[in-house]
């Protein structure tokens, strides 16, 4: 058998590289892929689900970074906290919810005003509207008094320029209840990144604490604006409504109803860390007092309330090779860091025994087509010259180029940043055939491979619910060795510790060979 665990075995995820039948709006099939064709036709192969119930999501809900590592690290089906939000709603409990209880009566003690801040969108990937509507509902009926909102357009996870439909839903459940006023609304360009771009996040936070933002007299005028200046919703500046803003200041109580921590944690340390632990930006205002709920934990030893807790796993991949005295590498760059580590490993928030993390600088541009090689090129020195340095049993590596330039929905960048994907991908496997090990080829979701709206031909800059490839490469196969097909992400982590020589835990999948 040409399993041997003291080879290194190579994870390499393509994030955002989906499987799609050929067309124009396909900018993988564009790409001219040579070296992921040639792997797909010539090694043994397989479609895996990455989305909707098969990694944990409702139906129908388009896979994302987050959910696909947690599975895939997991090798079990992680129920996502979005369902397990709508389970609660439809089971009646989050109505009791005593978190959400206490911020209402914090405000209430205080004589000061509840805040609830988020994405205003049903694209399920960082927030749900009908999470925010169940939440209205129990403001009400917690009689919730000087209830202000502040909303993120998104633009990203759904349509570039549907953010008005989202506030009509919310503008008439508003009227419906008779409670709250629409306060201000920025784009998640400047409130939900994750890169440590302070330029990015003060703005937000100015515009939240101090109102230093445009005015309109209502959100229409302000969208309207924003398109008459060809600014799709995820860029919009952020402005205040005129006769309804209120900032966020001492003593308020703050509910922030993302449960996806990598885009809220960022802003969310701006309102509730101390002065000398701050130090993205100086604050020109620091909120003191105050009452900050998330729906879920953004991060360890933040001192916020969390509404819901995420289901844990007891043993995922990175824990068994560790107790195996196997050495792992995990690296990518800025933008699916957070991915390779805290939610490949199931929320662990540090390394463990024999476990390395490597972060490579995500450029600084403004939009990745601005660069679709981003920093592709540099995460694959470090891996060539880390397996020279026959250091490590085990690697994870990310590149996030199909997904980063993906979501920017230039076609011509995303042909580009899959090119050199593949490139890149091709360099490291000929480095490990080298040494005789194995390669696992795999993406987390779709998204490059659906850059069109077939339906409507307008650009599409969402993530897709096709399948992933998952690919094992190695020297001297077994002529009748197949994979199973019909998997799943939660098949990976199985199947590597099959490759090791490794017994699975009971709560995991089976393996796909």
């Amino acid at each position: 058998m040409f399993i041997n665990k003291k080879k290194p075995i190579v994870l390499i995820i393509l994030d955002g590289w989906g499987v799609s039948p050929a067309w124009g709006g396909n900018a993988i099939a564009l790409a001219d892929t040579k070296n992921m064709d040639y792997y797909w036709y010539h090694y043994p192969s397989s479609k895996l689900k990455a989305s909707g119930p098969a990694v944990g999501l409702p139906a129908r809900t388009h896979g994302n970074s987050e959910v696909g590592h947690l599975n895939i690290g997991a090798g079990q089906k992680i129920e996502q906290m979005s369902s397990c939000i709508f389970q609660l709603i439809e089971e009646q409990t989050f109505f009791e919810n005593s978190c959400i209880i206490e911020a209402v009566e914090y405000a209430k003690k205080n004589n000061s005003c509840l805040h609830i801040m988020g994405l205003l969108s049903d694209g399920g990937v960082h927030s749900h509207i009908k999470h925010l509507e169940a939440l209205l509902d129990v403001l009400s009926q917690k009689e919730a008094k000087e209830v202000f909102f502040h909303f993120f357009t998104d633009g990203r996870d759904v349509g570039s320029m549907s953010c008005l439909r989202y506030f009509k839903k919310i503008q008439d459940k508003i009227k419906k209840i008779k409670l709250g006023k629409i306060s201000s609304v920025i784009g998640r360009f400047y409130s939900m990144d994750r890169d440590n771009r302070a330029e990015r996040t003060e703005v937000a936070y100015n515009a939240l604490t101090l109102g230093q933002a445009e005015q309109f007299s209502s959100v229409k005028e302000g969208v309207d604006f924003s398109y008459r200046k060809g600014i799709t919703d995820e860029f919009i500046s952020p402005f205040k409504i005129k006769d309804s803003f209120s900032p966020i200041k001492n003593k308020d109580s703050v509910i922030f109803f993302n449960f996806r921590p990598d885009r809220a944690k960022q802003i969310t340390q701006a309102f509730v860390m101390q002065e000398h632990e701050f130090t993205l930006f100086k604050r020109k205002k620091i909120i003191k007092d105050i009452f900050f709920a998330t729906f879920v934990p953004y991060k360890e030893n933040m001192p916020i309330k969390s509404v819901f807790k995420h289901p844990e796993v007891e043993k995922p991949l990175n824990v068994i090779l560790s107790n195996n005295n196997l050495k792992q590498f995990h690296i990518a760059e800025s933008e699916k860091y957070a991915h390779i580590t805290y939610f490949f490993n199931n929320g662990q928030t540090q390394p463990i025994n024999g476990e390395e993390w490597f972060l490579v600088a995500s450029p600084k541009v403004k939009s990745y087509d601005l660069k679709p090689e981003m920093s592709a090129i540099e995460i694959t020195n470090k891996v060539l010259k880390r397996i020279k340095e026959n250091k490590d049993d085990f690697f994870v590596i990310n590149f996030a180029n199909p997904d980063m330039v993906g979501h920017t929905g230039n076609m011509e960048a995303v042909i580009k940043a899959v090119k050199i994907t593949d490139i890149c991908l091709g360099e490291i496997v000929k480095e490990i055939l080298n040494k005789d090990g194995i390669v696992l080829v795999t993406a987390d979701h779709g998204n490059a491979e659906e850059m069109i709206v077939k339906e409507t031909g307008e650009k599409n800059t969402n993530h897709t619910s096709n399948p992933v490839p998952f690919i094992l490469i190695a020297n001297n196969l077994e002529p009748n060795l197949h994979l199973k097909q019909d998997g799943s992400l939660c098949n990976i982590a199985p199947t590597v510790l099959k490759l090791f020589g490794l017994k699975k835990p009971e709560t995991m999948e089976e393996d796909l060979i």
